[in-house]
């Protein structure tokens, strides 16, 4: 098959990518989306079981078009339950949303999008192209390609024991098939990371009326913060001039976060008002400040910038009233496998002489996305790493793009045919995760694609 362009993953990045160009072309192009488990539009975040999943973002901000933002509002009122401006919408709605703008009117739009389920193993150069090799065999031509794959996996295990008996009782991710299978709804869960990922494996349990403890256990035990209602964001105003470390970034959150009545902090407002600047701060640090973000202010700056709805907040706050949830600062100790459970040693923050023992039926990581490249489970990123077709960023975390999200190769020249769209430009722009930043990507590398015919 051969195709203008293909677009290497279908979640909400290469989604609204052909969203995007299905608008726009003025001339006619062809689009091969491919999506490993054909989940067109949907992807991992937006296939959640139930209604009881909700967005981390208000619906105000979650259309598909950055200049027209009531889209989705409209489009729920048309569809679903009418919705106010700053509700807090199921993820499933949303992924329904994104699948309904993919398929508009397709026989008025001259990008012709064709859907295409598998998984890219490889990505070679033939002259000025690019060969997609599928696992199956299939290959695909393109003229240009664009990496839209989304937040990637691990292939890391949290322990260093290599007890095969433990596989048993653990689980990758609470998104894998069969995660809660033969729990019992009084067993003891483990649950490994404390952010976004963790909220959803406590809604699922809650979801499925398990009643047994829920230990949980990270780094620092910081869980995500709440957004309030409404939505009320500090009015940003552009810095003078931008941090240029790390001290002094917080400092400025410090700063543009005062509230004048009772001398407290509008945190949610500061940090908010950051985000129109977010990619020009990040950019003007240097490698050394990027890596001391990353070690020391990364997990507050998660907890306070991606928030929960309140409505999952009110779950989770119950669940730790009643004492059945329980959350840990610390690091994993020695796990044994015990008649079929596993017996963990929890070292805690500061008192790694005074671990606490428990044993549990099932493990479940909830790290989130892998911090590496290096650690992804991915064949096509092994590929293009090994290849040295195009190189990753300083920080390892996503690849080397130049502004307009071209890649580049390990010599630091542009490849002027392929393009990084999403999480994997989290190394260049930090800000890089959410729709309303990956939509104006979208939005900006559709007009470039299509100025290019």
């Amino acid at each position: 098959m051969e195709v203008d362009l293909a677009i290497v993953g279908a979640g909400a990045s290469g989604a609204l990518l052909a969203i995007h160009l299905q608008h726009r072309a003025k001339n006619p192009i062809s689009i091969a989306l491919i999506d490993r488990f054909g989940r067109f539009g949907r992807g991992v975040a937006y296939s959640a079981p139930t209604l009881g999943h909700l967005l981390n973002v208000p619906a105000i901000k979650m259309s598909a078009f950055s200049l027209d933002e009531r889209h989705f509002v409209r489009w729920m009122e048309q569809n679903h339950p009418p919705v106010q401006l700053n509700d807090f919408v199921s993820r499933r709605f949303y992924g329904e949303y994104l699948q309904a703008c993919l398929n508009l009117n397709p026989s008025d739009r001259l990008a012709a999008v064709r859907c295409i389920v598998g998984d890219v193993q490889s990505l070679k150069r033939k002259g000025q192209n690019w060969v997609l090799e599928l696992e199956g065999g299939q290959t695909i031509t393109a003229a240009r390609t664009v990496l839209a794959t989304g937040n990637l996996s691990s292939t890391s295990m949290p322990w260093r024991s290599k007890d095969p008996s433990l596989e048993a009782c653990y689980r990758h991710t609470p998104w894998d098939q069969g995660a809660f299978d033969c729990l019992s709804p009084e067993g003891a869960v483990l649950l490994l990371g404390t952010g976004l990922t963790w909220v959803d494996a406590v809604l699922m349990l809650s979801e499925k009326g398990h009643r047994g403890p829920i230990w949980s256990v990270s780094r620092r035990g910081l869980i995500p913060r709440v957004h309030t209602l409404p939505s009320d964001p500090t009015e940003p105003g552009h810095p003078a001039v931008y941090p240029r470390s790390l001290r002094a970034l917080c400092r400025e959150v410090i700063r543009s976060g005062r509230w004048a009545e009772k001398g407290t902090q509008n945190w949610r407002g500061s940090v908010d008002a950051l985000r129109p600047y977010t990619a020009e701060i990040w950019r003007g640090f240097s490698a050394q400040e990027r890596n001391r973000f990353l070690r020391h202010a990364r997990p507050y700056w998660d907890v306070h910038r991606h928030r929960m709805a309140p409505q999952i907040a009110d779950v989770i706050s119950q669940r730790l009233a009643s004492g059945q949830l329980k959350v840990l600062a610390g690091r994993l100790g020695n796990l044994a496998e015990k008649q079929g459970k596993v017996r963990v040693e929890l070292r805690r923050r500061g008192q790694p002489n005074h671990p606490i023992t428990i044993t549990v039926d099932r493990i479940l990581n909830c790290t989130g996305p892998a911090g590496k490249l290096s650690d992804v489970d991915s064949p096509l990123v092994k590929n293009l790493l090994e290849s040295k077709e195009i190189r990753p960023d300083r920080l390892g975390i996503g690849f080397d793009t130049d502004a307009q999200g071209r890649c580049l190769d390990f010599q630091g020249a542009v490849r002027p045919n392929i393009f990084a769209l999403g999480p994997l430009r989290k190394g260049t722009l930090w800000e890089s995760v959410a729709v309303p930043d990956i939509r104006v990507q979208a939005e900006h590398l559709a007009a470039q694609l299509l100025s290019i015919e």
